[in-house]
Formats: C-alpha cells, structure tokens, sequence
C-alpha cells in the first residue's frame, strides 16, 4: 500500500483552510484563487498584510520627532513661565497702617514694592472679627520709576472691619 503525505484516517479538522483561508496542499501556491478563497476573500475581505518595510523603519523615527517637538513645547513653555514669574517673585506688600472710618468703610495705607516699569494689580481684603470677608477691591497700579510705592486705598465694607489683608498682588 503506497503511502501518501496525509495519515489514512482524517478528520474535519484536516479538511478545513487555515486561518488565512489556505486548505493546506503543499502543492499549492499562497496566493492561488480557489473558489473557498475566493468566497472567504468576497466575504471578508483579504488577510492580514505586512506593512511595508519603509512602513516599518518610519514608525520609530515619527515617535522620536513626536516625542521631541513635545519636549520642546514643554521646555519653552516652562521657560515663558519663568520669565513671566521673575517679574512676580520680586512683589512685597505690606499694610503699613488702616482705619475704619465708618461701619461700612476701611482705609488703609500700603507699601508695595515691584520692579520698575512693571504695571501692578492687586486684590485688597477686609475681613471682621470672626474672620469673614466683609470687604474686596482690586487695585491698578501704572509703571513706575520707583520700586516701592506708598498707596491709600479705601474699602467699602459689608460690616464693620477689624483687619485689612492685600490677598494676592500680580502683574496684569
């Protein structure tokens, strides 16, 4: 009995097309139309494909320039903070004195001390005894050839005050 490439016994397993729609000849070509193939092709369209081997190589070289113009984005952006901070860290405040002339009024005078020729804003807070903001301002302060400046400033109040506060003072 002359003996062939395939056991005696089969089974449907040996009868079915592998996952890329081959029946398993060896005889055949891979890219050989069969009618299977061709139904499973019409059906679900062609097997996986390689990429190409420029599709390859260029997919390392694309992650380095992403992730170098992203490095950048992040390195000149934290540098536009910095500089804009260097200007911020050098704000003192101080409140060199405050009255309350009325129940619905707080005065204080204020030493501010900046840079020169930098505009200024800064936020005042008038608090009452238990602590609660009864008052708020928000003060512009033009450039100035001087780096400390002396202000008086004027709250109108929801109650009478006990403390005044410059809460945050910030170049606009």
């Amino acid at each position: 009995m002359p003996r062939s490439g395939r056991s005696p016994v089969t089974s449907a397993v040996d009868e079915r097309p592998d996952r890329f729609g081959r029946d398993g000849d060896e005889g055949e070509p891979d890219d050989a139309v069969t009618p299977e193939r061709a139904l499973l092709v019409a059906r679900y369209g062609r097997g996986p494909r390689r990429a190409p081997d420029r599709a390859r190589r260029q997919w390392p070289i694309v992650s380095v320039a992403v992730v170098a113009v992203l490095t950048a984005a992040t390195v000149a952006f934290w540098g536009l903070g910095q500089a804009q901070q260097g200007a911020d860290s050098t704000i003192e405040t101080r409140v060199t004195a405050f009255r309350v002339p009325a129940d619905n009024l707080a005065e204080a005078d204020l030493s501010i001390s900046v840079q020169t020729g930098y505009d200024l804003a800064c936020a005042i807070e008038v608090q009452n005894p238990q602590h609660l903001i009864v008052g708020w301002r928000i003060i512009e302060l033009d450039a100035s050839e001087q780096r400390t400046r002396p202000v008086t400033v004027q709250v109108r109040t929801t109650q009478p005050a006990d403390t005044v506060l410059v809460n945050r003072c910030w170049i606009p």
